[in-house]
């Protein structure tokens, strides 16, 4: 402070003599105080570095350093409208989302005339004896409210897992009394059925159009309880009728994404070493779960579901509304006329409900997760293969119509996974040929023609470089932050980027996966600073960090004791199936006994 007072006066003197002398007195103490105040800004950061730390005593104050290069912000940018103006100002902004996705939330449009109402299937229903929906409990919802996570948002009405968490007894008896109502009357408050749609920017879109942003919807606490409760019941008739079938993993407990891609690789695997052919197409659903037709839905439900369900399940889904939050300002409420709820915990079940019933083929195989489908045929002549391929899509097509589903076929691709030179003529959808590639990315994952992995490691690589450059700050040999939290930062979000799924990449070749370690090294040497004449393995062993060969045997061998217990059966026999040897290849079996 005593310096800048002192700039101050040379400044005064300076602007009322002029003089040489005294501009030169003036630059010296103006250097001084800003070489001074970024010295203590230097400081400063150095200290808030210090300080940071992964737990609770300090607010997590290393993970909320971390947030934004996780989490996407929301841009203030103009939005333009449907009229060629801008929408400038938050209210503005939020009536032009709104708008836009009014027209989203409505059944797509189809030419399919004998499309199924809520009444044309199993009318029976309507005089089978009344099944009535099981009551919950104080105990059921107590359990329920303390398993809610207290940092998601909450809905308009701003009661968040930490409130539930803090109601006393009696408030709890009366949420009891008000659930049972509803399971009893079969109507689902309106009140409850009502979002609030903030919009995020996806990446690599246009910031200036609507289309460019997701909407989140952010429902009441309480219908998220509620719908709960409904899901417990829901899934218990659902396990006894078995009405998702087995290639379906999406949304289910216990059934991840590895799974289904070994599932899919260990097909094509064996088509490579039979000589064969193996072309497949991934669908694009395009809005899947914003343009679900309810009636047709209802329908489904009805058909499956004992007839209080359809009644509470109608309500649930009719004369829901929303509106959009910008800032502070917000639209107009809106209905949503199409759409399983976004942001609800019924909403995956429901739309797993409405696809369950994707046609199949016994030359085929299917591989769903979620609106993530693929479709695979075999075969040793390259003509068979396509039409094989062919005539099952011809069946999805009239599904698909029937059901008033629509598929991007810009964004659908097709790829033929053979060692041969021989190729697969194309396939068309909705009369749209499909546009073939050489590699194609399926949950997360890069799959290249020939199954090499050198894509997906090539990817991997890319990702990491980007978070490393995004974390450097924090993670490198200048940075105060104490060597335990530069490895924790390594081990939460780098190292994932990399393992995901490493239990089937890692039969690549030696010649790929050596790129991963050398920039694991890279970047561990640069946490700890580490001398130019330190060995990577030493460095590796006084870590406790294994190397990435090691990290594919332990985490394959995880991988095989989790399936053993596994509730699907094709899961199960992912790690028995008898893969044909013809190829010098690893197979995923080969990780389990490498020492």
């Amino acid at each position: 402070m005593q310096k800048i007072k002192e700039k101050r006066k040379f400044k005064s003197i300076w602007q009322r003599q002029k003089t040489p002398t005294n501009k030169r007195r003036l630059n010296a103490i103006t250097k001084e105080v800003k070489h001074l105040i970024q010295t203590h800004c230097n400081e400063e950061f150095h200290t808030y570095i210090t300080n940071l730390s992964p737990y609770e005593g300090t607010n997590y104050s290393l993970w909320k350093a971390t947030k934004r290069l996780k989490r996407p912000t929301i841009p203030a940018h103009a939005i333009k409208k449907s009229d060629s103006n801008w929408a400038k100002s938050p209210t503005e902004k939020a009536t032009v989302f709104a708008e836009y996705l009014q027209n989203i939330f409505k059944p797509n449009i189809t030419n399919f005339t004998d499309a199924p109402t809520d009444h044309s299937l199993r009318i029976a229903n309507e005089t089978d004896p009344i099944e009535n929906i099981p009551p919950t409990s104080i105990k059921e919802v107590t359990k329920l409210i303390f398993e809610t996570r207290n940092n998601k948002s909450p809905g308009f009405d701003l009661i968040g897992g930490k409130i539930l968490k803090e109601l006393p007894p009696k408030v709890i008896r009366l949420l009891t009394i008000i659930f049972n109502a509803v399971l009893r009357i079969k109507f689902f408050p309106t009140s409850w059925k009502i979002a609030q749609v903030i919009m995020l920017l996806k990446p690599k879109k246009d910031p200036h159009l609507p289309a460019s942003y997701r909407p989140i919807s952010l429902l009441p606490s309480m219908s998220k309880l509620l719908g709960k409760i409904i899901l417990i019941r829901m899934k218990k008739i659902i396990s006894e009728k078995n009405l998702i079938p087995s290639h379906q993993f999406g949304f289910r407990n216990k059934y991840a994404t590895t799974e289904q891609i070994h599932r899919m690789t260990n097909s094509i695997t064996a088509a490579l070493e039979r000589k064969e052919y193996c072309t497949a197409l991934f669908l694009d659903v395009e809005k899947a779960f914003d343009k679900v037709w309810h009636k047709g839905l209802l329908a489904k439900i009805k058909e499956a579901f004992p007839l209080p369900y359809y009644q509470l399940l109608k309500s649930y889904l009719e004369d829901r509304t929303f509106f959009v939050k910008v800032q502070e300002s917000y639209s107009e409420v809106c209905s949503i006329e199409a759409g399983v709820p976004q942001g609800s915990v019924l909403g995956p079940v429901l739309y797993t409900l409405f696809t369950a019933d994707i046609p199949t083929t016994s030359e085929t195989k299917s591989f769903t997760f979620a609106d993530d489908t693929a479709i695979v045929a075999v075969h040793t002549d390259p003509t068979k293969a396509h039409s094989i391929l062919q005539q099952h899509l011809l069946k999805i097509e009239q599904w698909l119509n029937r059901w008033k589903i629509k598929v991007n076929s810009d964004k659908c691709k097709h790829i033929t996974f053979t060692l041969r030179k021989g190729s697969v003529p194309s396939i068309t959808l909705n009369r749209t040929i499909i546009p073939q590639t050489k590699t194609v990315r399926y949950l997360g994952m890069h799959l290249d023609s020939r199954m090499t992995w050198k894509h997906h490691i090539k990817t991997k690589i890319e990702q990491i470089r980007q978070k490393r450059r995004d974390m450097y700050w924090l993670t490198c040999k200048n940075s105060r932050l104490n060597m335990n939290n530069k490895l924790l930062i390594y081990k939460s979000i780098i190292k994932p980027i990399w393992t995901y799924g490493i239990e089937i990449w890692g039969t690549a070749a030696k010649s790929h996966i050596s790129k991963l370690e050398a920039l694991q090294s890279i970047i561990l040497r640069t946490i700890v600073n580490a001398p130019w004449y330190m060995r990577n393995d030493q460095l590796r062993k006084d870590l406790k960090i294994n190397s990435v060969e090691e990290e594919i045997i332990r985490l394959s061998n995880r991988y095989k004791s989790r399936l053993e217990n596994h509730p699907s059966e094709p899961a199960k026999k992912l790690y028995s199936e008898n893969l044909p040897r013809r190829l010098r290849r690893k197979h995923p079996n080969d990780l389990l006994h490498t020492t």
